[in-house]
This record gives structure tokens, C-alpha cells and sequence, in this order.
């Protein structure tokens, strides 16, 4: 685990009314015996009127023929709260 994957983004944008609007973007995905990925990811959005703040979760896990998802969605502002989660297993 030498090297982690990571992508980091910023979005500036302004209208012809002058609102603004920014965003950014942050993503660890550490890869585990290549077998496990594991994905954290946080986004913030701000713009004139409002500011929203997300943290996701994703983990996968490959062995063979069989692949096991999990995600996850979690709000840290305006509010806090668990905004949305799942899993799946499929075998092909």
C-alpha cells in the first residue's frame, strides 16, 4: 500500500447574474490483496443560497467469479444524517 490512488477536483463557476458556484472533490481508493477495494470520497457544494457536504463509502470485493458491493451515503451538512446506503452480491 505504498502508493494510494487518490483524485482531487475544484469546480468554479459563475452565471451571467454573478452567483457563483464551487465544488470540491476528494477520493482515496487504497486497492487490498486485489482482491478489496475500498473508495472514501468527500464532496462539498456551495453555492449563493445554500451548502451541502457529503461523505461516501463504497467497498467492493472480487474473488473469482463472485463480486460483493457495499455503498454508503452520509451528510454532513446543512444536516447530518445516513442519505443513502445499499449492497449487492452477484456471481457470474
Amino acid at each position: 500500500m505504498d502508493k494510494i490512488p487518490y483524485y482531487i477536483a475544484y469546480t468554479h463557476r459563475e452565471n451571467q447574474s454573478g452567483n457563483t458556484y464551487r465544488e470540491i472533490n476528494a477520493r482515496l481508493s487504497p486497492n487490498f490483496m486485489r482482491y478489496y477495494n475500498i473508495t472514501i470520497e468527500n464532496t462539498w457544494k456551495d453555492n449563493d443560497f445554500s451548502s451541502e457536504n457529503y461523505i461516501n463509502g463504497l467497498f467492493q470485493a472480487t474473488y473469482g467469479r463472485m463480486r460483493i458491493n457495499g455503498h454508503m451515503q452520509y451528510q454532513t451538512n446543512p444536516s447530518q444524517y445516513l442519505h443513502d446506503y445499499g449492497a449487492f452480491a452477484e456471481y457470474r
